[in-house]
């Protein structure tokens, strides 16, 4: 089977020097404004199984674009237009488009003298995508997998007088399909076939403590920290001792973020809450990132990290919630959606606020991992949450 991928997806150098050559094309067309230009592609191989008895298929996915963002006058905000493609004929269309856009996007950028070097790299190792073989491989032997993809992204950012900033990723997904485990959303940093998900046990206790598993912790403190950023958890705001939590855009297994941001800003580590309290908001600069190429830069997490120092001894009076979902009523009270996992559960729902959440985290169960959300996060107890069946 041939490579899905083209030299330019491939090979970080050749891209960044033709991000250069259009961003040098639309420089001629935008005259005394700050701009920048973003260029991505991703690579990616996917190994699935339909059922017990079908073969494993085999699929390659190509995909490319970039995105122009052209401070507008009085430097307050920016437009921004996107396309997918990394040709010529691609940037003219979004020099076009963005001429028309209305512009609300942040216009926060790096000068040239605010970077540490005109060229800058954050590169995992130079690896090829695992070959249809070994994913076959991967899920012929597992039972508990529907599918595994493997993919590599390529970013280049070009800033204020032609200052670069490269980043490439290897990851891996995987979704577990089996009697025991369904719809659970594996990820890890680089290539390697997905480790078992093995949260066992149901919400069976007799009170209102849970065990929240990793990827049913990293729901709610991705939801808590958003809480923090839009200020339904204020500054001072009182947590519990198993919300010990900072952004770390470098951590060696995280999914997202690097030594930069989406703007191209040095990116550093925050505390945001230490056990006591909630300690500070994501910077200004430093945190922008995109969800998409397509996306305009905002203040997000790139990879929290919880780090409890309140490890708790549990016993069979704790439930365990192994996967939920938060449906917000209002900026102050969500309702979290726990599904069935086994064949003695039924779907329930708890009403809560953020803040009565964030003090009733109590401290943590077991190892930290990698959650497909981009939380690494061991397991949390929660106190107080009367689920209603």
């Amino acid at each position: 089977m041939s490579e899905p991928h083209s030299g330019l997806a491939l090979d970080p150098d050749s891209l960044a020097d033709h991000a250069l050559r259009l961003w040098r094309i639309a420089r001629d067309r935008i005259e005394g404004r700050r701009f920048d230009l973003f260029l991505k592609t991703a690579t990616r191989r996917r190994a699935a199984r339909a059922g017990a008895a079908v073969p494993v298929s085999i699929s390659d996915t190509l995909e490319s674009g970039l995105a122009l963002r052209v401070v507008r006058p009085g430097g307050t905000a920016a437009s921004l237009a996107a396309c997918s493609g990394l040709s010529v004929e691609s940037l003219r269309w979004v020099l076009a488009a963005v001429a028309k856009d209305g512009g609300d996007a942040t216009a926060e950028m790096p000068d040239s003298g605010s970077v540490s070097e005109s060229h800058r790299t954050d590169l995992d190792p130079d690896r090829r995508l695992p070959s249809a073989e070994e994913l076959d491989g991967w899920v012929a032997n597992r039972d508990d997998l529907g599918w595994v993809e493997c993919g590599t992204t390529h970013e280049v950012i070009v800033g204020d007088q032609g200052w670069t900033a490269v980043r490439r990723r290897h990851r891996t997904w995987a979704m577990t399909d089996s009697k025991r485990d369904r719809g659970t959303l594996l990820a890890a940093r680089g290539f390697r076939p997905p480790a078992p998900y093995t949260w066992t046990g149901s919400r069976a206790g007799n009170g209102s403590t849970l065990i929240f598993a990793p990827n049913a912790a990293a729901v709610v403190v991705g939801a808590l920290l958003r809480g923090i950023q839009e200020g339904e958890l204020p500054l001072e705001a009182r947590v519990g001792g198993g919300l010990c939590v900072a952004d770390e855009p470098a951590h060696p297994e995280g999914l997202a973020g690097g030594a930069f941001d989406d703007a191209g800003f040095d990116a550093t580590r925050t505390l945001l809450a230490d056990g006591r309290r909630v300690v500070s908001g994501l910077p200004k600069v430093g945190a922008l990132r995109r969800g998409s190429y397509r996306d305009a830069p905002s203040t997000l997490t790139s990879t929290p990290v919880v780090f409890s120092e309140a490890p708790i001894t549990t016993d069979s009076s704790f439930g365990v919630v192994r996967s939920c979902r938060i449906l917000p009523l209002s900026r102050e009270e969500w309702v979290l959606s726990f599904a069935a996992h086994t064949p003695h559960e039924r779907a329930s729902v708890v009403r809560v606020t953020a803040g009565a959440l964030a003090e009733g985290c109590l401290g943590s169960v077991g190892r930290a991992v990698v959650c497909a959300d981009g939380v690494i996060s061991p397991g949390l107890v929660f106190r107080g949450i009367e689920v209603v069946q």
